[in-house]
């Protein structure tokens, strides 16, 4: 899993962080030690932002369900976990 970090340079015209990705998803499909690895993945691609750049390396796209609650009493209890969970 690639958290989100890495950098915004470019080398040569091309993006660290893309050479970087396909580094990794080259090294897992070719290196037989690595058969174990099941995916990887790029986490935020619900982010429409990101979603055409992580686009560019074929993966295979998984649903992501949330669940959230409205209401002035949720707002709250979500605050005080957000808080306590610190």
């Amino acid at each position: 899993m690639f958290w989100q970090g890495g950098v915004a340079a470019s080398y040569e015209g091309t993006s660290v962080n893309g050479v970087l990705h396909w580094a990794v998803i080259t090294d897992v499909l070719e290196d037989p030690a690595l058969d174990s690895i099941a995916g990887y993945d790029l986490v935020g691609a619900n982010d429409p932002r990101l979603a055409e750049y992580k686009a560019q390396f074929g993966g295979d796209l998984l649903p992501q369900y949330t669940v959230d609650s409205g209401g002035v009493g949720m707002a709250v209890a979500k605050r005080a976990y957000r808080m306590l969970a610190k």
